[in-house]
């Protein structure tokens, strides 16, 4: 292969292809190797793809600052290309990484910015789904109202556009809030309608909605089978190698063990969970980070002897 352009192709595919058989080291190898191949004879999207990849990577590896520099350096491509469709999806990606971190301002700019470009666009679906993920800033910010009048607004677009496995994402993560807000019937409710669409569909929701079924079922008085639904979202998580889910699932179960009166496992459950939240440079303002100060709530509250934070 001679062609410089043709070796470069060859490059940033083989690292897309060493990414999906799950050697993301490897494959940032590839994707190094083909920028260098492209200097000087690649296309903006040819870079911006091979950025937007590399930062999927780094993402999976949990280095966001690097993910977030090659976010930024695919955005700037697709916007010299003039590809208002990638474009917009880059600023989606790039959004939900810093919401990821912590960085509201940055995020909400950008998923503002992502909602108009995905319309102008006209990809309906992508601004739904795009402005539930808003919906989450927004609620960090502390604006819970409008949280759920934005996660209502993107479940019915994305019912309207065919889309009912992505609204139900949408509903789900209004169980979530629900839940957080102490409204754990309206929370079962929820999970209870969005569970079995997502089922084998989209398993990260799925495995996150699981485990907030479970707590919302220990809530409600039956802890036995809370925890069943727990240990059920904590496999399907370690078995896709998922680190914001597993810290999830620790401070999940020590939530769920500090009321069952189990305070000592719950601090070790939590600190478990906070480890993998400084791996992930995940700060307080992000989701994460506000998980993990309820759950040092309720441990808190339930050392006292209170039944609620």
């Amino acid at each position: 292969m001679d062609d410089p352009i043709s070796r470069a192709h060859a490059l940033a595919n083989q690292g897309v292809e060493t990414a999906s058989g799950g050697d993301l080291q490897g494959a940032l190898a590839m994707y190094d190797a083909a920028l260098e191949a492209y200097e000087g004879i690649g296309t903006d999207a040819d870079v911006a793809r091979v950025h937007g990849n590399r930062a999927a990577a780094y993402t999976g590896l949990g280095r966001p600052h690097e993910a977030l520099d090659d976010f930024k350096s695919a955005l700037a491509h697709h916007r010299a290309a003039g590809d208002v469709g990638r474009t917009a999806s880059t600023l989606t990606n790039l959004g939900q990484l810093e919401l990821g971190i912590g960085d509201l301002k940055s995020a909400s700019s950008h998923l503002d910015e992502a909602i108009g470009l995905h319309r102008r666009a006209g990809s309906a679906v992508y601004a739904a789904f795009t402005q539930a993920t808003r919906a989450s800033c927004t609620r960090a910010e502390g604006d819970p109202d409008r949280a759920a009048r934005e996660l209502e607004a993107a479940e019915s677009a994305l019912i309207a556009c065919g889309e009912p496995v992505l609204a139900a994402v949408a509903r789900g993560a209004r169980a979530m809030a629900d839940l957080e807000d102490g409204r754990v019937e309206a929370a079962l409710e929820g999970f209870e309608s969005v569970l079995p669409t997502l089922e084998g569909r989209f398993e990260q929701p799925h495995a996150h909605y699981l485990m907030g079924y479970g707590e919302a079922l220990a809530r409600s008085g039956d802890p036995l089978t809370g925890l069943a639904m727990l240990r059920s979202a904590a496999e399907r998580i370690h078995a896709r190698d998922w680190p914001l889910g597993e810290a999830l699932a620790h401070s999940t179960r020590a939530r769920m063990l500090a009321r069952a009166g189990q305070l000592d496992a719950a601090v070790e459950a939590r600190d478990r969970a906070t480890a993998v939240a400084a791996w992930l440079h995940a700060g307080p303002a992000s989701p994460l980070g506000q998980d993990l100060i309820s759950t040092d709530m309720w441990i808190a509250a339930c050392r006292q002897g209170a039944e609620e934070p």
